[in-house]
C-alpha cells in the first residue's frame, strides 16, 4: 500500500540531471525543464560559492538530491554524521524527498567505490528497514529507493529482489525510484523479460523514473549514462507508466555530452509520455 507521505508528493514533470558541464544550457532553457536532480555527495563539504550557486538554482528549479553512497543495504547503521551532512543539502533545496540505491557501498573498513548488490534475505531486510527508517526520521522527508544494475547475484538470497522491495516499501513507507534503464540493462545481461519482471515490482509506489543510455563492453550492456536513450527503454517506460503513480521522469547524462538540443528532445519525449498517459 502506498503511504500517505509518498502519495502526497508533488507532481514534478520531466527533468534533467544537473551537471556543471551543462549549467549554462540548463539556465538558457529553463522553461523546458521541469526539475533537476543533483548528486548529493558533490555538495557535501563543497566550497561556499558552490553552495551559494546551488541555492540560486533552487530558486529557479525544484531540485531533488540523489545519493550514491548511503549504503542502506549494509549491516552497519547509516552514519549519523553523513546523514547530518545530507540534511544540510536537503534543507537548502527544501527537497520534497531524498533518493538513493538499494545497494551496499561498503564493507567493514572498506569503501567499495561502487553500488554493490545485496543478499535478499530476512536478515538483510531487517537492517535495510532500520537504515531507511533512520534516514526518514533524520531528514524529515520521504525516502525513495532505486533499483541498480548488477554484474552478479549475491549467493544466499531467500527471496527475489521484487519480493524484497515489496516488503521494504510496505514496512518503511518509502517510495521507489524505478530506473528503467537499469531494469532493461539487467534484462539483457541476465536474459529475462523486462516488462514481466517490472510488473512484479511495487509499481504502485514509484515516485520517479530514471532514463539513460549505455554502451556495450565485452558482450555486456553497461549503464554508462553516456549515450542517447535507446528505443527499447522508451518503449518499456511507456508500457509501465499506466501502472505507476509517477511524479517525475529524469534524463541522466554523465559523459559524452551531445548538442543540448538532443537532451532537450529527450526531456520533451518524457514530458509527452507523462502528459498523455499518466493520470493526475
Amino acid at each position: 500500500m502506498i503511504s500517505k507521505a509518498i502519495e502526497s508528493l508533488p507532481f514534478l514533470g520531466a527533468g534533467l540531471g544537473y551537471r556543471y558541464q551543462i549549467h549554462d544550457d540548463i539556465l538558457a532553457n529553463e522553461s523546458e525543464i521541469d526539475f533537476l536532480e543533483i548528486i548529493t555527495e558533490k555538495y557535501i563539504g563543497a566550497p561556499a560559492r558552490t553552495i551559494d550557486s546551488l541555492a540560486e538554482m533552487a530558486e529557479k528549479f525544484t531540485i531533488i538530491p540523489h545519493g550514491v553512497s548511503l549504503s542502506v543495504g549494509s549491516a552497519r547503521k547509516v552514519s549519523k554524521t553523513f546523514l547530518s551532512n545530507v540534511k544540510e543539502v536537503v534543507d537548502i533545496l527544501n527537497a520534497p524527498y531524498y533518493s538513493d540505491h538499494l545497494a551496499t557501498t561498503e564493507c567493514p573498513g572498506i569503501d567499495l567505490g561502487h553500488l554493490s548488490p545485496i543478499q535478499y534475505s530476512e536478515v538483510t531486510l531487517k537492517y535495510t528497514i532500520d537504515n531507511i527508517n533512520m534516514v526518514q526520521d533524520t531528514l524529515g522527508i520521504p525516502f525513495v529507493i532505486e533499483n541498480i544494475t548488477k554484474t552478479l547475484e549475491i549467493p544466499g538470497s531467500t527471496m527475489s529482489e521484487e519480493e524484497f522491495l515489496h516488503q521494504l516499501v510496505d514496512k518503511t513507507g518509502c517510495g521507489m525510484l524505478l530506473d528503467v534503464t537499469n531494469l532493461y540493462t539487467n534484462s539483457v545481461n541476465f536474459g529475462f523479460d523486462a516488462l514481466e519482471r517490472a510488473k512484479q515490482l511495487p509499481l504502485n509506489t514509484v515516485v520517479q523514473a530514471h532514463l539513460a543510455g549505455g554502451i556495450w563492453h565485452h558482450g555486456k550492456l553497461i549503464d554508462s549514462h553516456s549515450e542517447a536513450i535507446p528505443n527499447q527503454v522508451w518503449q518499456l517506460f511507456e508500457r509501465l507508466i499506466p501502472f505507476m503513480p509517477i511524479k517525475g521522469a529524469l534524463i541522466e547524462r554523465d559523459d559524452n555530452y551531445p548538442d543540448f538540443n538532443e537532451l532537450l528532445s529527450e526531456v520533451r519525449m518524457s514530458k509527452d509520455l507523462l502528459n498523455t498517459i499518466t493520470p493526475r
